[in-house]
């Protein structure tokens, strides 16, 4: 196995860690907080948190463009251009964010955060403080990511990886020590909060140094290059999750506004059941971009093209596995799930199974253009799509079945797997054919070097 096969292989499993770790985060917080603090100050919790939590975003997709960028030069190994980007990449991002940090604390010190929320139990002043320690924990997290595109260019990404899983896990512990053996409110969960991110953020820059490539912290340094034009590739990278956002929650207040509360029940229970099978084989997603914008040259070519079409078999027959073990086990698992208050519905459930497959499949086939910055055709697509798919589930739902709406989901995903195998294959010199043939290919060799790696590693 080679040692991009290795690295991908590597990526993987700190990716599952940090899946598993943010799911865990999300599932056991609400039972903490509601088991140590009264609903109504949980409540208020969340109305604070909402705001910062959207900051997310705001890199306006600029580090995702950064990050191409920086593995394009990482894959030429032109090591002055790598640390003169890198210097700029890192220190830009910085101003931006030191500008919204001090606006947020500003703004946070002078609105009447706790009229405008309609907060009882929190004061003024404590949710002032929240709201900014939480702000600027999601920037100095979202600064993070500029770093952690410096580990992927020394080839060091399942390094970053893992420190964000391990992050998520030491919050998630100190978060239930500090609020159930020490009665801590939001304030010490929000100072916490920040703390895990002060950690993680220097942990990367410690392993960065001893890489080879420090950061370099310069925000009032004029850059040598010209950060805007990444700022606009950025933009459009936001085209993505607001497609998806389209395709999820536009789904379920569109089937809640014509169809009703216990339709939206129905309708979300069984899509989150079957998309499970989609975050786990997405695990493979994030490394094959890393991995894709560190092999843009011509030679590089064939190495890239024989990782995609491996990583699109496997991708698509681990999902067809996945897919049958819950078509078996579906029921049961959802009736125990749902405690029998909401019914199964094997149409409904079928179809959206069918989705997740071909969601694989594009996603995967999508991953070498978002990782070079060649993504606009692909997220543009998708966002056409998810309108035109939302407009023909509204249609299909006037007829009262989910299971017609859940077919305007496999309608979209099915013309996305079409039509990102066709701007793909010319990527890697293959024609549409041939990528789909191979898809359909089973994955044997794949399966036995994967199992001799993991072989070796047991010996090891």
């Amino acid at each position: 196995m080679s040692d991009i096969h290795a690295r991908l292989l590597k990526a993987s499993g700190a990716n599952s860690l940090s899946l598993i770790a943010r799911v865990a985060e999300q599932l056991l917080l609400v039972p903490i907080f509601l088991s140590a603090w009264s609903v109504e100050l949980y409540g208020e919790w969340l109305l604070i948190a909402a705001i910062p939590i959207y900051l997310s975003l705001s890199d306006m997709g600029f580090v995702s463009a950064g990050s191409n960028e920086l593995a394009r030069r990482g894959g030429v190994n032109d090591e002055t251009s790598i640390r003169q980007f890198f210097t700029d990449y890192v220190s830009f991002f910085l101003r931006w964010s030191i500008m919204i940090m001090t606006l947020i604390i500003l703004l946070a010190a002078v609105l009447p955060l706790d009229r405008w929320l309609g907060l009882e139990l929190l004061s003024q002043n404590e949710a002032a403080i929240i709201f900014a320690l939480l702000a600027c924990s999601t920037l100095l997290s979202q600064n993070g990511l500029t770093l952690l595109a410096g580990l992927r260019v020394k080839k060091l990404f399942h390094a970053g990886l893992l420190i964000l899983a391990l992050a998520a896990l030491i919050r998630l512990t100190l978060t239930y020590l500090a609020v159930m053996a020490f009665g801590a409110g939001p304030v010490t969960v929000a100072v916490l909060t920040l703390c895990v991110a002060v950690a993680s953020y220097a942990t990367q820059s410690l392993i960065l140094r001893q890489a080879g490539l420090p950061p370099v912290w310069k925000p009032l340094r004029r850059t040598s290059e010209q950060m805007l034009p990444y700022l606009g590739l950025g933009l459009e990278f936001m085209l993505m999750p607001l497609a998806q956002a389209i395709m999820l929650q536009g789904m379920v207040i569109m089937v809640g506004t014509t169809l009703g509360a216990v339709a939206v029940a129905a309708f979300s229970t069984h899509r989150t059941l079957t998309r499970f099978t989609s975050q786990v084989l997405q695990l493979a997603v994030t490394p094959l971009r890393a991995e894709a914008g560190l092999l843009q040259s011509a030679e590089d070519k064939p190495q890239l093209r024989s990782i995609l079409l491996s990583m699109s078999r496997l991708t698509f027959w681990l999902s067809l596995v996945s897919a049958l073990v819950l078509m078996i086990a579906g029921p049961g698992l959802f009736a125990v799930w749902t405690s029998g208050t909401v019914d199964f519905l094997p149409s409904l459930f079928l179809a959206l199974i069918l989705s997740t497959i071909l969601e694989g499949i594009w996603r995967i086939g999508a991953s070498i253009r978002l990782g070079t910055n060649q993504h606009r055709p692909v997220v543009w697509a998708y966002l056409g799509l998810s309108l035109i798919g939302l407009a023909l589930a509204w249609f299909l739902a006037q007829g009262g079945e989910l299971s017609g709406i859940a077919l305007a989901l496999v309608a979209t995903d099915a013309v996305m797997c079409i039509w990102v195998v066709r701007v793909t294959a010319p990527l890697i010199d293959v024609s549409t054919q041939t990528y789909l043939r191979s898809i359909l290919t089973l994955p044997t060799r794949e399966l036995i070097a994967l199992k001799s790696r993991l072989i070796k590693g047991v010996a090891k």
